[in-house]
């Protein structure tokens, strides 16, 4: 898979919490927090399939890491549409872009999602650069 092709999966995931709201998809609500929203994992660095234990472990302290930083943030998921790859996250907000890119940088991560009120973006977290963006709203088709 090329980085091109890495990049187009990112911009197609969705972005769900718990109670199965998305924020970013099909039907998505009205976002909960102040935007901007970082969505942030710990889990699977560059693509690289952890372990179940593995990656909690790692999304257990990234979680210590945003509340020590106090700033709003909630679990989310973020999944691909076809549900083959799903990540435990947590959407930020609070943070700068710099700010969220640093963070996800310290778990090797290769992007995050900023949500606006009415755009998904995926942001590059090695030089900040905005490498996707979509409407936040997806209308299906029938």
């Amino acid at each position: 898979m090329s980085v091109d092709d890495i990049w187009d999966a990112y911009i197609n995931s969705y972005i769900v919490d718990v109670n199965n709201n998305v924020w970013s998809g099909p039907n998505a609500i009205s976002l909960p927090m102040m935007a901007p929203i970082h969505v942030i994992t710990a889990c699977n660095p560059h693509e690289c399939r952890l372990s179940d234990q593995e990656n909690s472990d790692r999304n257990q302290q990234l979680s210590k890491q945003l509340y020590s930083l106090k700033v709003d943030f909630q679990y989310v998921m973020g999944t691909s549409a076809d549900l083959s790859w799903q990540e435990d996250s947590f959407a930020v907000a609070g943070l700068s872009r710099n700010q969220a890119c640093e963070l996800a940088r310290s778990y090797d991560q290769r992007g995050v999602f900023e949500l606006t009120d009415k755009e998904l973006l995926a942001i590059d977290t090695q030089c900040v650069k905005v490498r996707r963006k979509r409407s936040r709203l997806i209308t299906l088709s029938n």
